[in-house]
């Protein structure tokens, strides 16, 4: 069995009410249902909205009440309470996805659970190829700091790939969540995400999205 927990709080710093925000046809969290019922799981959404509950009915989504103070931090923190709420098997399979990241796809919720299978990993986290770091500095006491030792003028092709993690998918088990409170445990394995992938934080975020959304 696998779960999609999708936290879906009412407030955001960057956008009012970012998760309700129209994107195409649907609200922002609602990208994040449909994909998780296309992969066959069931979805659950942890909400500490009124408003976002009631609208979860139009998706047929099972829905679990929080306090505000449960979406005031990490999303591991509904994701464990979503965990409480629930009658699951230590093994059971959980998605975090959070609706901030509506362009995932459903080969990629299939694939993590093939590569967790396949290497027994305690967690599959998405990420995406990203810069490499010899073109990253710090600024500290108005001076430039490499974030990188050694040769200053490597060229970019002789750079080992950097990857970062995109926010877009999740996974782990009830065991590991219980125990070790993150999916970012020793032995988490990569999925590199096939698509595009925006984490949505600010209106340009939204714009870009709605952008792709349309190309789609």
């Amino acid at each position: 069995m696998v779960t999609a927990i999708i936290p879906a709080r009412g407030g955001s710093q960057g956008i009012t009410r970012k998760n309700v925000q129209p994107l195409g046809d649907k609200p922002l969290f609602a990208w994040s249902i449909e994909v998780a019922h296309e992969a066959g799981m069931r979805v659950v959404v942890n909400t500490d909205d009124a408003e976002i509950g009631r609208m979860c009915e139009d998706f047929c989504v099972e829905v679990v009440m929080a306090s505000s103070s449960v979406h005031s931090g990490h999303a591991i923190n509904p994701t464990l309470h979503t965990i409480s709420q629930l009658d699951l098997l230590q093994e059971e399979k959980i998605f975090l996805l959070l609706p901030t990241g509506p362009l995932r796809k459903v080969d990629d919720l299939i694939m993590a659970l093939k590569i967790m299978k396949a290497m027994k990993a305690p967690s599959v986290i998405g990420v995406s190829r990203t810069k490499p770091k010899h073109s990253l500095r710090w600024i500290r006491d108005g001076k430039l700091v490499r974030l990188e030792t050694g040769n200053p003028n490597k060229q970019r092709q002789e750079v080992e790939q950097l990857y970062t993690v995109n926010g877009n998918l999740f996974l782990s088990s009830v065991e590991v969540l219980e125990r070790e409170k993150t999916f970012h445990v020793d032995g988490a394995v990569p999925i590199v995400m096939s698509g595009p992938c925006v984490d949505i934080d600010d209106s340009g975020d939204l714009d870009l999205a709605r952008i792709l959304k349309e190309r789609e």
